[in-house]
């Protein structure tokens, strides 16, 4: 896995970049928690990892039994 840099930029708010690509994003906490909102927060960046995984997992699976991959989606 390579290196993720996390920087905290204002209160509630975190800039976070992928040292392996450069991509990045920001993130906010969510207005319920205190945050300003507008972005993903933690949390919502834990259930996307958790659904990314799966269906990634899944893919591998439906290859091999002759499905089209494309078609998967989910909701997490």
């Amino acid at each position: 896995m390579a290196p993720i840099q996390v920087k905290l930029t204002a209160p509630g708010k975190c800039h976070i970049v992928h040292s392996a690509s450069g991509a990045d994003f920001a993130t906010a906490s969510s207005p319920e928690f205190g945050g300003p909102g507008g972005s993903f927060s933690a949390t919502d960046l834990l259930a996307a990892a958790l659904g990314a995984c799966l269906i990634t997992s899944i893919d591998k699976v439906a290859e091999r039994g002759g499905l089209d991959p494309t078609q998967l989606e989910m909701s997490v």
